[in-house]
Formats: C-alpha cells, structure tokens, sequence
C-alpha cells in the first residue's frame, strides 16, 4: 500500500509540476503577444477615426456641391446657360436615337 501512495504522490507532483509549466508558458505567451495586441488595437482605433472622418466628408459632399455649383451659376449665368443647353442638345439627341 505505501507503494500505492508513493506512486500516487509522484504522479501528483508530476502534474503539479506540468501545470506550473504550463501556466509559465501561458504567461509568456501572453506577455509576448501584448505588444503586438496594442499596436493592433491602435492601428484599428486609427483606421476606423479615419473611416469616420471620410463619413462626415461625404455625408455634406452633395451640400458642398450644390454650394459650388450655384456659386458658378452667379458668377458665371452665360456660361452656365450654354451649358444648360448643350446638355439638354445631347439628351435629346441620345434619347432619340433610341
């Protein structure tokens, strides 16, 4: 019997000792990876500013083009009739064509 208990001590420490190693490895694993996982977090925080950014932009580009392009009309009413005109000339010429 005392051979039984020594065996199931030695069998005990080993397992002891292999969760130890494992929780060893486990932390430099993670140690090991923290760098990396905030340079990612940082370059993902980064990407989305710059996605959100670009959101806003295009969200107000139609009222910065209808801004534009009445600021050309006043400055410009002569050019922005022959204009009017030749694209009206072409979608009638297109559209009869069919």
């Amino acid at each position: 019997m005392t051979e039984l208990n020594n065996m199931g001590s030695a069998v005990a420490r080993t397992v002891d000792q292999a969760e130890a190693s494992a929780h060893n490895v486990y932390n430099q694993a993670v140690d090991a990876a923290r760098p990396a996982m905030k340079q990612l977090a940082a370059g993902v925080s980064s990407a989305i500013d710059r996605l959100e950014a670009g959101g806003e932009s295009l969200k107000h580009a139609p009222q910065k083009m209808t801004k534009n392009l009445r600021m050309a009309v006043r400055e410009q009413p002569l050019a922005a009739v022959g204009v009017a005109l030749a694209v009206g000339y072409l979608l009638n010429w297109a559209l009869r064509r069919r």
